[in-house]
């Protein structure tokens, strides 16, 4: 669990009690995401860092440093070999996990990145920014592949499904839309929420989406 106070809580969810607590961000953590194999964990912060922690331990690894305002997002590769931050300074950056050097920024959104989110193949990195659009980029080079417009306000979120093959994106325009990413076309409108979409994601087959709203509902 990540915290305004600056701290990350690690808990065992049979006990329910924390079993240690990460310091070392100056301001709130805004977000936290496990490796695949669950040894690792990525912090975000609005100190503008992203920081990657042992979990067996609760011991810092490294930081990361670069971007000039808030980490709103933060995540590892799939393989585990990079790490991915988006920020409020309208950029998200690629960094080498093992050695914590810069690789590229993702440059291309006129306003905050929200969302920073790896391929399921780590081959693409998504973003979705308050521009109103989202954007699939090469993850290896950090070049920009489709920039997905559609939306007409902010997109909070954005999922790959299982396969890679899609991707669907949460807007404050109370809408969600299903995209193809090999071309980045529209596949679908998701509409009837009566409030901002604030995230939506795949089912496990990729057979189904949810989305979840600020009108207190969710819908599949």
């Amino acid at each position: 669990t990540t915290s305004y106070d600056g701290t990350v809580k690690l808990w065992d969810v049979g006990r329910r009690e924390p079993t240690g607590q990460l310091s070392g961000h100056t301001n709130g953590v805004t977000s936290a995401s496990f490796s695949r194999d669950g040894a690792l964990l990525i912090t975000g912060s609005d100190d503008s860092t992203a920081r990657l922690w042992d979990t067996k331990t609760a011991m810092g690894i490294m930081t990361f440093q670069g971007h000039t305002k808030p980490v709103t997002d933060a995540s590892i590769s799939p393989d585990g070999a990079r790490v991915l931050t988006a920020s409020e300074d309208g950029t998200a950056r690629l960094w080498d996990a093992k050695l914590g050097s810069y690789l590229s920024s993702l440059r291309g959104h006129s306003k905050l990145v929200r969302i920073a989110r790896f391929s399921p193949s780590a081959e693409m990195v998504a973003t979705a920014s308050e521009d109103g659009t989202a954007k699939l980029w090469d993850a290896t080079s950090g070049r920009m592949k489709w920039s997905l417009t559609g939306h007409t306000k902010a997109v909070r979120g954005a999922a790959f499904s299982v396969d890679g093959r899609h991707l669907v994106t949460a807007s404050e325009d109370c809408s969600a839309k299903v995209w193809e990413t090999e071309h980045g076309s529209l596949v679908a409108d998701l509409l009837g929420h009566k409030k901002e979409v604030h995230s939506a994601d795949f089912s496990p087959d990729g057979s189904k989406i949810v989305t979840a709203s600020y009108d207190g509902t969710a819908r599949i």
